[in-house]
């Protein structure tokens, strides 16, 4: 199982305001299609935090890492 959380949220919220909504949308989009290509799906999402698990035998944590790093340098809006 994987959870992750967006550092400095609250941070993010009051300086982008209500186009906060569409980064963490974008945020989520990202890592429900990276999980779904390694054989995971989202279990859970509550504010800023994201769930997934594998349901095949492996592990999800390395190549969503991998993705999220490769990721790392897009900003927001």
């Amino acid at each position: 199982m994987l959870f992750s959380d967006v550092e400095g949220s609250t941070r993010l919220l009051e300086e982008q305001g209500d186009a906060y909504a569409g980064v963490l949308g974008e945020y989520r989009r990202l890592l429900r299609e990276a999980a779904s290509r390694h054989g995971g799906v989202e279990v859970d999402t509550q504010g800023d935090a994201y769930g997934s698990q594998k349901l095949a035998s492996g592990t999800l944590m390395s190549p969503l890492l991998k993705e999220t790093r490769e990721n790392s340098h897009r900003s927001g809006p």
